[in-house]
């Protein structure tokens, strides 16, 4: 199968401050929720799929659809959320994972949540949660269920599910994926309200590439249209509104949008809502790796040179 490199694996409460990429140390604001959490680079790809299901209970099924056939999956990981209410929310979940295939998978026993969003008093949360990467086998329906923990329970206010599968395939061109987590409160006391995430990439961004994609995951959005939310990469929309895409009967939105990557290492993506209030939870940018200029230059006088050459052999002497 393709290669596949980790580039960073950063798992930890968003409520820091400090973050550590790639050995370097970097300052992120508060209201900076979604952080770098992981990167992989290599010939690989990814899907993030999900329902809506006004919850708890979260029972349905995700479908995926997009991964090559014999892909091997390299990493699995399941999201949910909550929100705080009456002095309740942000309790632990369980949660099981249903092949098409084969028995369910056990993926979350009295799980508290990995994110909440940065107030003085967090109002919204986010659980995140790694599957068996055997447990997927491919393209197919997998029933997702999420429950409140008999143990310190109180998660009242779940809106969906998705999945995030990461597989790799030598028949894929070489890429970097870079996975930002977290939650940020959108549209709230009523104010359009703006946050912006930065992906800080390590490799196949010294270029700008067409072929880049950037996923967007919001929980608990509602069905007001024309509520003005809207989705930015490096400063031009993209996407919006957000207004519950997914189907279930809950509100969530998963987006996935091709776009332009910026050349350097650094791209943006941003979301504003406008009296909306939901959670930003996932954000996921694609891009394709592109030759060095000098590599095109060694290969265009490679090629003259060849020409020259063989010109030369049909001269009569």
């Amino acid at each position: 199968m393709g290669t596949v490199g980790y580039l960073l694996q950063l798992q930890r409460p968003l409520s820091c401050r400090l973050c550590v990429i790639a050995a370097m140390l970097i300052t992120f604001p508060c209201q900076a929720a979604l952080m770098p959490s992981f990167q992989v680079s290599g010939n690989v790809g990814y899907e993030l799929a999900g329902i809506a299901a006004p919850g708890p209970p979260v029972h349905g099924n995700i479908t995926l659809s997009n991964i090559p056939l014999g892909a091997q999956i390299q990493q699995v990981f399941i999201y949910t959320n909550d929100f705080w209410s009456g002095f309740s929310g942000g309790g632990q979940i369980d949660a099981t994972l249903t092949p098409p295939v084969g028995p369910p998978v056990n993926i979350a026993n009295n799980l508290s949540p990995f994110s909440s969003d940065p107030v003085p008093t967090a109002q919204t949360f986010g659980y995140k949660m790694g599957a068996p990467p055997l447990s997927v086998t491919g393209n197919g329906s997998y029933g997702i269920s999420i429950t409140p923990s008999i143990v310190g329970g109180n998660a009242n206010q779940m809106a969906g599910a998705a999945m995030l599968v990461i597989y790799s395939d030598p028949s894929l061109p070489q890429r970097t994926i870079t996975v930002n987590e977290g939650v940020f409160l959108m549209g709230t006391n009523g104010q359009s309200n703006s946050n912006t995430t930065t992906f800080t990439q390590q490799t196949d961004t010294i270029h700008a590439s067409a072929n880049s994609q950037l996923s967007i995951l919001t929980f608990a959005d509602d069905f007001q249209s024309g509520t003005s939310e809207l989705i930015k990469f490096n400063g031009q929309t993209v996407g919006g509104p957000i207004d519950a895409n997914l189907p279930g009967g809950g509100s969530a939105s998963i987006f996935n949008i091709p776009v332009t990557s910026l050349a350097g290492s650094v791209n943006t993506a941003t979301v504003t809502s406008t009296g909306d209030i939901f959670g930003w939870h996932l954000a996921v940018l694609q891009t394709t790796a592109v030759p060095e200029p000098s590599t095109f230059l060694l290969a265009a006088l490679g090629l003259t040179g060849l020409m020259l050459l063989a010109q030369a052999c049909r001269r009569p002497q």
